[in-house]
């Protein structure tokens, strides 16, 4: 298995800013077969994928719809308060 930080090297290394990232550790591409290829071995990863979807939506209504707070929100207060789950769920920003 790769190490999971590596991923985060066109985050780190990218000269477009701002970046965000949304480190999610333990948590498959398939969120324990929840998406893609459900004959993927669980356990489920039902809140991770929840977790996932809101920053998803926070970053599709600050870019998109140009609310900047919803994103920042997250960032600044962590995804699991934002989303009222738990688990272990970070999303980083550069400026």
């Amino acid at each position: 298995r790769a190490d999971w930080k590596l991923v985060l090297t066109s985050f780190e290394r990218t000269p477009a800013k701002p970046a965000y990232a949304v480190i999610a550790p333990d948590v498959d591409h398939y969120f324990g077969g929840l998406i893609g290829r459900l004959t993927v071995p669980g356990p489920r990863q039902t809140g991770q994928l929840a977790l996932t979807a809101a920053a998803c939506v926070a970053f599709l209504d600050s870019q998109l719809k140009g609310e900047p707070e919803a994103l920042a929100a997250m960032v600044a207060g962590g995804a699991r308060d934002f989303a009222g789950l738990s688990g272990p769920f970070e999303i980083r920003a550069r400026s």
